[in-house]
């Protein structure tokens, strides 16, 4: 499953993990003491009884899990059960779940803006404590307090096959627009591979591009701080309008899939692994999908969205929380910083853990090997929660919608049913749309 979403501080530019801690500065290292942690101050014997944790992940619920409760059981020998319950369609159904006080002792996330997390979620610590051990600390805080923690972290980027490309003759990553598309070009002419996979009939993979526009703003705070402000976000020369122009002429040039209607996100993991498609814009979480589907799993690399300085991405996996009417907030508090720090989910999931100078997996070893720059994500305003999520829904501009991408490849198709005949017909009516909902909203916050 896609990892729902993420966005640039400066940091200098070492090896990927030692940017990471750059980038949060005054954060240290991974061994910190959790002293300060919400939780610092229960005694161990505190820790006991029965929690039901809740999770989207039902693939786990027999196998990892089991060997994370047996361990958390031998660290706080009080504890009794750990119940891991797996709900489908997570972000919905969780959400009318929450109408009632029944929706177990931790949970994650199911995308609540921040101003709605203290009528939810236990308060873990301060921002400026907790964000000594925790990587996306801030991005579960609200009014100076942490209420969620993300348990990992993926990178935003592309995903390409290394002898595709190397049959084509390219060498290095490319680093402007200009040069992906004369790679994805040149895999056409030279090899029999697809050169990018867009993924139309899957839908949801075409949102995966929006991880990239931070990259391109070169502005950590760009989604959360700078795009609401901006009454015409899709001009040309805006990050939007650089990032979604090159979906739109790999589509108008015919270097995506020949059908995209009939596309297979699952075959596609498998194409890319055998040498059949060249590039995908895909989270690093799909990289080890594709690798363990490969005869060589090298052949199978990350890099980051075309930017001269070499930086990705770093988004936010799902928070987990503590339900505020748990009756067992101690122990709930134990088993979220075990899950984090200790549990080794996010490596087996092919993640960055969530934790200061966690471990970067072994599948992104070539971005740490090329001193890939992380960044990551800064939190709206204060005050300004959930801003850009209403001034979209407001437009109904779709931008981080899979219908998005598809009203670009039908565009470029030739086949749109809402009339536009190129691209700069689509981000004209944005504009509008856009700028009108944002002076509404504006005035209903008394936004100056």
């Amino acid at each position: 499953m896609p990892q729902p979403d993420a966005v640039i501080a400066k940091v200098m530019k070492k090896t990927m993990i030692l940017a990471l801690s750059i980038l949060l500065a005054g954060f240290s290292i991974a061994g910190c003491s959790s002293s300060k942690n919400a939780d610092a101050n229960t005694s161990k014997s505190s820790i006991s009884g029965d929690i039901v944790v809740i999770t989207n992940d039902a693939g786990s619920i027999d196998t990892l899990f089991k060997d994370y409760e047996k361990r958390f059981k031998e660290k706080y020998p009080e504890v009794n059960s750990v119940r891991f319950e797996a709900v489908q369609d997570y972000d919905n159904n969780m959400r009318t779940r929450m109408s009632t006080k029944n929706y177990g002792d931790v949970l994650y996330n199911p995308n609540l803006s921040a101003d709605k997390f203290a009528q939810f979620y236990e308060p873990l610590g301060t921002v400026e404590d907790m964000k000594q051990k925790y990587t996306f600390a801030e991005r579960g805080a609200y009014d100076g307090q942490v209420y969620m923690l993300p348990v990992s972290g993926d990178v935003s980027g592309i995903m390409y096959n290394k002898k595709v490309f190397e049959q084509a003759g390219i060498t290095e990553w490319p680093t402007t627009v200009d040069e992906f598309m004369a790679d994805m070009r040149a895999i056409k002419e030279k090899t029999s591979a697809i050169p990018y996979y867009s993924n139309y009939n899957a839908g949801w993979p075409l949102s995966q591009w929006k991880g990239n526009e931070a990259v391109i703003a070169n502005d950590s705070a760009y989604r959360n701080q700078t795009l609401p402000h901006d009454p015409e976000p899709f001009a040309a020369g805006k990050p939007n309008y650089i990032l979604y122009h090159v979906l739109y002429d790999l589509t108008k040039e015919g270097l995506i899939e020949a059908d995209p209607t009939t596309s297979d996100f699952d075959k596609s993991l498998q194409m890319i692994a055998n040498g059949q498609i060249g590039s995908m814009a895909l989270g690093s979480w799909a990289l080890s999908n594709a690798r363990s589907l490969a005869d060589n799993p090298d052949d199978v690399g990350f890099m980051p969205f075309p930017n001269a300085d070499h930086k990705a991405m770093l988004n936010a996996g799902y928070g987990m929380a503590v339900n505020v009417n748990s009756k067992n907030k101690a122990t709930a508090k134990a088993f979220v910083e075990f899950f984090i720090t200790e549990s080794g989910y996010a490596e087996a999931q092919g993640n960055v853990p969530g934790v200061v100078g966690g471990k970067v997996p072994e599948s992104l070893n070539d971005m740490e090997k090329n001193n890939v720059e992380f960044m990551v994500e800064l939190p709206s305003i204060q005050g300004e929660e959930g801003l850009v999520e209403e001034i979209l829904s407001q437009s109904e501009v779709g931008l981080y919608d899979e219908k998005f991408g598809r009203r670009i490849i039908d565009t470029a198709l030739g086949r749109s049913q809402e009339g536009f005949t190129s691209f700069d017909d689509i981000v004209n009516r944005m504009n509008q749309d856009w700028s009108n909902a944002q002076k509404e909203v504006f005035a209903k916050r008394n936004i100056q």
